[in-house]
């Protein structure tokens, strides 16, 4: 009789331990998933207001509007956080932009997280060209 007992509070301490050994790792996965959250509504928050800035500023403006990318990426390399790298690129309403081939091919290999947002400059009466749509690649530094 008192061995069937301890077979019974052995039964109850692995039992136990299953459990706590499965709840452990849904807690990491679950924690894990939450961080990635976080990142993305701060790198979409960034993203909205480095281009908000870009479409409110009469001299970023005109820069969209001319294709000056570089002085573009500047502007936002002094906004962006070393945490993460970043292209600007503009291109004409009806155009595809991309970021160039190699970068492309290095980040998917690297299997890095690619967060875009673009916005819209359109024509000043004053400097008289196209509209362009400018659009801000960022992902994280490896």
């Amino acid at each position: 009789m008192v061995m069937r007992n301890k077979r019974g509070w052995l039964r109850i301490l692995e039992a136990t331990i299953a459990i706590m050994l499965v709840s452990g790792v849904l807690l990491v996965m679950y924690s894990r998933q939450a961080e990635r959250a976080d990142i993305s509504d701060y790198v979409y928050s960034l993203q909205k207001q480095v281009l908000m800035d870009i479409a409110s500023r009469e001299n970023l403006r005109e820069d969209a509007l001319k294709d000056n990318v570089a002085s573009l990426n500047e502007f936002a390399d002094g906004k962006i956080p070393d945490l993460f790298n970043q292209s600007i690129r503009v291109c004409d309403l009806g155009e595809v932009c991309k970021l160039d081939d190699e970068t492309s091919i290095r980040l998917f290999r690297d299997s890095k997280e690619i967060f875009v947002e673009e916005i819209v400059i359109s024509a000043d009466l004053v400097i008289g060209d196209n509209p362009k749509k400018v659009k801000l690649f960022l992902w994280e530094e490896a």
